[in-house]
């Protein structure tokens, strides 16, 4: 048993007893501990549990009540507070599941999926998929939709410093309220973000299509100072570190409720103008999704260092960059050269 390094356990734990609630169990090499349950048994299954910081914590509760989420709440508290944790630094809220009444949080120890030695899937069920055990720390939560005040305590437990990237997925049963609550909350908690991806759903998946990228855009919107802001506020106010905006399936024609009607497409554009404005223009804007206006791709080249569309690299504006990473597009010259 202690060299256990897999525990995947679907609705087959007995009823807990008192003695049972008391005994510690310890396994030291455990990689992955993977708990779907319908009660409290899974999670006095945890909290019996000796394991290591950097083992990767998957659980999905179709019950939760405030006790619940104190419980899981604690839990996790001491889980990241182990010696010799991983650094999270990805931060996902929604899945591309189908979770009906469920909304997912994901927090990956790597800064993007590509990077993630977790691409590979195993173990299956009803077309639910985990991560092999040789995949990089993550902690994986699924809860019933409505309780926003325990995912804000769950991001609470996180440093603000090592988060680069947030990811938004249409897929999570929210009102349009929640997504622009939530949207705000991401963001000013974790101001030092380096990458916001923006993930859309096909028509027919979602009532709420749109209503994220709203409040997403609405808030990138926000976070982009006027010159006056700027002055006065300072660098430090704005997402200083933002250098890119991956937008996937999303419509950009679709109005948005937050700016008086204006379509998504318009949003962004004062976005980038803003930023650039003020000497923090985006370094990358990689963009997939269908009824793309060419018009688009033109105006943001002149704003942004450098325009991925539909997967294809578009014409980089001229701006000179601040950045560490030098010029952007001498960069961009460069690969073509090489190319």
């Amino acid at each position: 048993m202690p060299l256990l390094q897999e525990l995947v356990l679907w609705r087959v734990l007995p009823d807990a007893t008192d003695t049972d609630l008391g005994t510690r169990v310890c396994l030291p090499h455990l990689r992955l501990l993977f708990l779907l349950n319908d009660d409290k048994r899974s999670l006095a299954l945890w909290s019996s549990l000796v394991i290591p910081s950097t083992c990767s914590i998957r659980l999905e509760l179709e019950d939760f009540d405030e006790q619940d989420a104190s419980m899981v709440y604690t839990l996790l508290k001491y889980h990241l507070s182990g010696p010799n944790g991983p650094t999270y630094q990805r931060v996902q809220f929604g899945d591309t599941e189908a979770r009906t009444h469920s909304t997912h949080i994901c927090m990956h120890s790597t800064a993007t999926v590509e990077d993630a030695s977790a691409a590979p899937l195993v173990l299956e069920r009803r077309y639910v998929s985990t991560y092999k055990i040789d995949a990089d720390p993550m902690i994986s939560l699924s809860v019933p939709s409505g309780d926003l005040g325990f995912l804000r305590k769950v991001l609470d437990l996180l440093p603000r410093e090592p988060i680069r990237t947030i990811t938004l997925n249409e897929r999570a049963p929210l009102s349009a309220f929640s997504f622009a609550s939530l949207a705000r909350s991401l963001m000013c908690r974790f101001s030092q973000t380096e990458t916001i991806e923006v993930q859309g759903l096909a028509p027919d998946c979602s009532s709420l299509r749109g209503e994220l990228a709203q409040a997403a855009f609405t808030f990138i919107l926000d976070i982009a100072p006027t010159a006056q802001e700027f002055a006065e506020f300072g660098r430090e106010c704005y997402m200083p570190r933002l250098h890119t905006l991956s937008v996937d399936n999303i419509d950009l024609h679709s109005e948005s409720r937050y700016t008086e009607g204006r379509q998504l497409h318009e949003v962004l554009t004062e976005a980038f103008e803003r930023r650039l404005a003020v000497g923090m223009p985006l370094r990358t804007l990689n963009i997939r999704g269908d009824r793309l206006q060419d018009s688009w791709r033109e105006s943001w080249s002149s704003l942004v260092g450098e325009v991925f569309w539909n997967g294809k690299r578009a014409v980089t504006s001229d701006y000179d960059s601040d950045s560490d990473d030098g010029d952007i597009s001498s960069a961009a010259s460069e690969d073509e050269e090489e190319d």
